[in-house]
């Protein structure tokens, strides 16, 4: 009996001790709870977020190498039309250096270049821009540029794919219209690259927003080579 009352205090003195150790670590678990959640919060407000992105922004500036440079007198670069009527528009950009007749040198080359139809540099950032008019054949011969490649069992893609690369790799921002937007919707062009900036530099791509009026289909090399037989062009000229 003696040893019967010794065993059983024994036991609920155990249980009372395990309650009290869950007790304890249930607290200090409240506790981590509530210190999580409050880091959770600061976190995730709108000043600290704000202030990430400005941070990420900043080092994206920082890593900037690539950097355009002046043509040489001798360098002939055809241009279309649609540059010469746009640009007038992008002086409207707000902040914004707005270069032409500017090459930008592909490393490993042996001294070859891209030419942007035009380079937009940031004053205050130094965020550089390849902004590119996209005609869908030579005015002169028809041959295709600028459209969708295909390939068996893959998706399509744009024939200038590793230019956008070179430039994007390089930590540029490449923005490229359509020429007949250029001539339809030259305001809706500037409001694309002013919504464009204020997203990259926000972190938020969903803040670009383009209306059904304002898209244009990127066509493919067949179907190029069709319209220039009739005259596409002289739609929107």
């Amino acid at each position: 009996m003696l040893i019967y009352k010794t065993l059983s205090e024994n036991k609920r003195g155990n249980i009372r001790q395990k309650e009290k150790n869950f007790e304890y670590e249930m607290n200090l678990y409240n506790k981590e709870i509530k210190k999580y959640s409050e880091i959770k919060k600061q976190l995730l407000s709108p000043d600290n977020i704000a202030e990430y992105r400005k941070n990420q922004f900043r080092k994206v500036l920082l890593q900037i190498m690539l950097h355009p440079q002046k043509m040489d007198n001798n360098e002939m670069i055809r241009k279309g039309a649609s540059e010469a009527f746009l640009f007038d528009f992008l002086n409207l950009l707000e902040g914004f250096e707005v270069y032409k007749d500017y090459r930008v040198l592909i490393k490993n080359s042996n001294d070859k270049y891209y030419y942007p139809d035009f380079v937009l540099k940031e004053k205050k950032t130094g965020l550089l821009i390849d902004l590119e008019i996209d005609e869908p054949y030579v005015e002169e011969t028809g041959a295709p540029i600028h459209y969708l490649e295909h390939e068996r069992y893959l998706p399509s893609f744009t024939i200038d794919k590793d230019r956008n690369d070179y430039f994007i790799d390089n930590q540029w921002i490449v923005i490229r219209l359509a020429e007949q937007q250029v001539f339809q919707h030259p305001n809706l062009c500037i409001k694309l690259i002013e919504d464009t900036i204020r997203a990259i530099k926000s972190l938020d791509l969903q803040e670009i927003h383009v209306s059904k009026e304002f898209e244009v289909k990127k066509w493919s090399k067949e179907e190029i080579k069709f319209v220039y037989r009739i005259l596409y062009k002289t739609d929107y000229f």
